[in-house]
């Protein structure tokens, strides 16, 4: 048979921790729980064995007990604490103690001690004066204070300090109350000028105050302090800030009567942009960046200055990102109807990292749309590929670093052709000396080159009755350029091969091979006697085959004599 009924008294009650506004309470389950689980602990629905009281009154003293409750009416409430009377229910009381703390812990003649903590809510223990107090600024109106809170408060909040003022040029004169406040500085008003003052500070807390702080005694009148600035912020000999950053540069400056603050950029004086602009108020001036540009970089000067003195400061800013535009013009080198180099200088300003590579774009719309030519280019120049015969180009150049691409530099609109025209056709042609097997052939220089140089005349014979031409020879001198130019059609676009003779001509630096979409053009620079010979030009496709020819004829001054004798001596007779 199991009989159930109401559980018994907890166990243990003790008050663990007091402050001016609440206590915690701890106890033991009963232990007899009345044959059912204990579900809470009044007051309240508390199911844990522990229980924080808030809203106390300071300084009051208070009872607690508590009882454990099953389904069954609920048990008998221990007590906890001492008692100071007698009664039902039995509750504990917990009074005010008064509480002292040790600054040492070991006394003399004694053992070493261990920390207790006092039950009950402690009296609050006075307060240890503000640490230090000192007069800020002196006017002849006004003494400013600043202190220190003490490292002691007595045990309890510090709640506010009482700032009080004594005249002491005045016999008799008492302290009187300027303020309460809770903060650690402030300004007393109302001074009469020229009268000397002390001040003092008390700390209070919730039930205590402290023993003042006294500064020493001042005069209320102007005070000359020599103007000076604070240049803790300046860390280093050049600030470097980042393009696009904001940065507030915060410098405090002291003197008496208050400085005049002026800020000047190189050699004048300084003038507020929309992003750098500067603010003086409350003994700081600032110097403020906001999205900084590279323009903004330089040498910034501020200037404090007062009757009794002055400091000029300088500080160095400079502002890194992408760097500028190459030095141009661009220029065009070995242009031809697909290709063309092109040519441009280092940027002046590399934003201040190095310059990584270049990124190159061309236009065939005239700026309309830009296409990528190479982003990787390492040097100042590049070779473009796959331009279209007699279209007009437009290229840009922008250098890059780590910070990003910079702005670009655009070159002169180019057209895809060789750097000259063909030239006017010679006149006046004239055959002369006939025979069987040959003629002269001559003709005057057409009135117009082209814009370059004559490098040689491509001649051409036809029998009277014949439809077809054959080309005859090129004459060039001994280290000019001689140029062969075949038309070439066909779809697809045949293979074209040159060869002299019987070989193939061979790829070197002398020989030039070019190709468009209507001409195959082989060159070939400085002519030596060793080039001439007949020249042959096959082109090949899927649909057939096709050559033709030509003779090279390359002239020089003729050798010297060779086998050199002198036969027969004269002197000439004197008449």
């Amino acid at each position: 048979v199991l009989v159930m009924g109401k559980p018994g008294p907890p166990m243990g009650l003790q008050i663990q921790e007091t402050t001016p506004e609440t206590c915690t309470v701890s106890w033991q389950p009963p232990e007899d729980d009345g044959g059912a689980g204990v579900t809470n602990y009044v007051s309240g629905a508390v199911r844990k064995t522990t229980f924080k009281i808030p809203k106390l009154i300071p300084f009051n003293k208070y009872q607690f007990r508590v009882s454990a409750q099953n389904i069954h009416p609920r048990a008998a409430c221990p007590c906890a604490g001492p008692r100071d009377h007698q009664g039902e229910p039995e509750a504990a009381l917990v009074p005010a103690r008064e509480r002292r703390r040790l600054r040492d812990r070991r006394l003399p003649g004694g053992e070493e001690g261990e920390d207790q903590r006092p039950l009950g809510a402690p009296e609050q223990d006075q307060p240890d004066p503000p640490k230090k107090v000192d007069i800020t600024e002196i006017t002849p109106i006004t003494v400013s204070l600043a202190w220190v809170k003490p490292d002691y408060d007595g045990g309890s909040r510090i709640t506010s300090y009482v700032v009080e003022k004594l005249r002491t040029s005045v016999e008799d004169a008492q302290w009187e109350r300027c303020t309460v406040l809770s903060l650690t500085r402030c300004t007393v008003t109302d001074l009469v000028p020229h009268e000397e003052y002390r001040f003092r500070v008390s700390v209070q807390n919730y039930g205590a105050i402290s023993e003042p702080r006294e500064t020493t005694a001042v005069v209320c009148k102007e005070q000359i302090v020599p103007a000076s600035i604070d240049l803790s912020a300046v860390t280093s000999d050049v600030l470097i800030l980042k393009e696009g950053q904001d940065f507030i540069l915060k410098l405090p400056y002291h003197g008496m009567p208050t400085p005049a603050v002026t800020w000047y950029k190189g050699l004048g004086v300084f003038r507020e942009t929309i992003r750098v602009v500067t603010k003086t108020v409350g003994g700081v001036t600032q110097l403020i960046f906001r999205k900084c540009e590279k323009v903004d970089g330089g040498t910034y000067t501020v200037v404090v200055a007062n009757p009794a003195g002055k400091q000029t400061a300088e500080i160095q800013f400079r502002v890194l990102g992408k760097p500028g535009p190459p030095v141009g013009p661009i220029t065009f080198e070995d242009m031809t109807p697909e290709t063309a180099t092109l040519n441009w200088q280092v940027p002046t300003d590399d934003g201040g990292g190095d310059i990584t590579n270049y990124v190159v774009e061309k236009s065939d719309n005239r700026g309309a749309s830009w296409v990528y030519v190479s982003s990787n280019v390492k040097r100042c120049c590049l070779r473009v590929t796959k331009l279209v015969y007699k279209k007009e180009y437009l290229f840009r150049v922008s250098a890059e670093n780590r910070f990003g691409v910079g702005k670009p530099l655009t070159s002169e609109s180019a057209v895809a052709k060789y750097p000259y025209d063909e030239p006017t056709p010679p006149y006046d042609l004239k055959v002369s000396e006939v025979t069987k097997d040959a003629m002269l052939v001559s003709w005057h220089a057409p009135e117009s080159d082209g814009g370059a140089e004559i490098t040689g005349y491509t001649s051409e014979r036809r029998e009277r009755n014949s439809n077809s031409k054959g080309k005859a020879n090129i004459h060039v001198k001994e280290g000019q350029t001689a140029v062969f130019t075949a038309a070439v059609s066909g779809k697809p676009f045949p293979e074209v091969t040159w060869n002299r003779g019987a070989r193939m001509v061979s790829k070197m630096a002398r020989h030039k091979f070019e190709k468009t979409n209507r001409a195959a053009v082989l060159t070939i620079l400085e002519c030596t006697r060793s080039d001439a010979g007949e020249y042959n030009v096959r082109v090949k496709n899927d649909s057939g085959l096709a050559e033709a020819k030509c003779k090279l004829q390359v002239f020089s001054k003729p050798q010297p004599p060779t086998n050199f004798e002198v036969i027969e001596t004269r002197v000439p007779t004197t008449p």
